[in-house]
């Protein structure tokens, strides 16, 4: 396990697949699946591409295809805004709290309105959030450019003007590598430098560090025998019937946190993840997937471990985890709080 830190020397590309206006759209964080797609380009550019006939094909499958789990890459002091938290439609007062969330019980009955200032509130979406002069705003500054295709003739092209938006350079996101530690060894030593995303001629250049043997922090826990999951990523489920879910299977909780350990209450939404195989040159198929920002009350039979909870961590849940998919983290309370004026007061019911 280990904590990676990436700084960006050039914008980052990270396209969504959704284009709207004219508007390219970016991840406003380093998915899973690209930091493992620039990893890997950088072992096929010191190696050759892993085909049949390459020696080094099964090292490859290992830090690849194998062990290491390759999680999302945010900003170190921002959160994804559970869906069990409600915040201000408009702008606060300075004596209201920042958010609500209704997992560790600040209840807020219908119609939704701050019992301080009385505005109305929002459910969170996932989308990332941090504090800064008292007020919660987008961490992540991104840039804009316009572009023109060309044709044949060195002319631009009439009606294919478009407009990519990418993360703006000179910011720095962290995430958890886990898995073992000779491989997470190997593929930090790929680095310092990685290009992530798409458009890699001109963008996406990195300089990359690793923490080795810094602990991945585990779920939060609530009372005794109470478990707070949060998804900092999209969670991929499926049912007995191999059919998509909207949680995760109690086999798998019970796998980590003992039998008899269910889901009591869930906050979700849906979204799809779909994403582009660089080296097949394909596009990935799309997946029904559940929306970072899903929180879920786990109750269990015994109080869990600090073990148990670091094990589920670094694990995640669901599947795909390697490309970071079904990643944890903590919640605002413990990632805002701290640079909050006024921490988050419980609202009793």
């Amino acid at each position: 396990m280990g904590l990676l830190t990436a700084m960006l020397r050039q914008p980052a590309a990270l396209g969504t697949g959704v284009r709207k206006a004219g508007v390219q759209a970016s991840f406003d964080y380093i998915t899973g699946s690209v930091l493992r797609g620039a990893f890997a380009a950088r072992w096929i550019a010191a190696h050759q591409p892993p085909l049949i006939d390459n020696p080094r094909r099964a090292e490859f499958e290992r830090l690849f295809e194998g062990g290491v789990v390759f999680g999302p890459l945010l900003p170190p002091d921002a959160v994804p805004m559970p869906r069990s938290c409600w915040t201000h439609k408009y702008p606060p007062r300075a004596d209201c709290p920042l958010w609500f969330d209704e997992a560790v019980g600040q209840v807020i009955a219908p119609p939704h309105r701050c019992p301080v200032c009385d505005q109305p509130l929002r459910r969170g979406a996932g989308e990332l959030r941090t504090v800064r002069d008292g007020a919660l705003v987008d961490p992540v500054a991104t840039v804009e450019d316009t572009h023109v295709a060309i044709d044949q003739h060195d002319r631009a092209q009439t009606g294919d003007l478009f407009t990519r938006r990418r993360i703006a350079k000179a910011q720095v996101f962290q995430g958890w590598l886990s898995g073992p530690a000779d491989d997470l060894e190997a593929v930090c030593a790929l680095g310092p430098t990685v290009w992530l995303g798409g458009r890699r001629s001109t963008s996406g250049q990195a300089a990359v560090t690793h923490e080795p043997r810094r602990p991945t922090p585990g779920p939060e826990r609530l009372g005794d025998s109470t478990v707070i999951l949060r998804l900092a990523s999209p969670g991929l489920f499926v049912d007995e019937f191999a059919a998509p879910s909207s949680e995760p299977s109690s086999p798998e909780l019970e796998a980590v946190l003992g039998k008899g350990a269910a889901i009591t209450r869930r906050w979700v939404r849906w979204t799809q993840v779909a994403g582009w195989h660089a080296a097949g040159g394909l596009p990935k198929p799309a997946e029904a997937a559940v929306a970072p920002g899903a929180t879920y009350l786990v109750q269990c039979n015994q109080r869990p471990t600090d073990e148990m909870l670091a094990a589920l961590g670094a694990r995640g849940l669901g599947l795909r985890r390697i490309e970071g998919y079904g990643s944890l983290c903590a919640g605002p309370d413990t990632v805002l709080g701290p640079l909050a004026i006024e921490p988050s007061q419980v609202v009793a019911s």
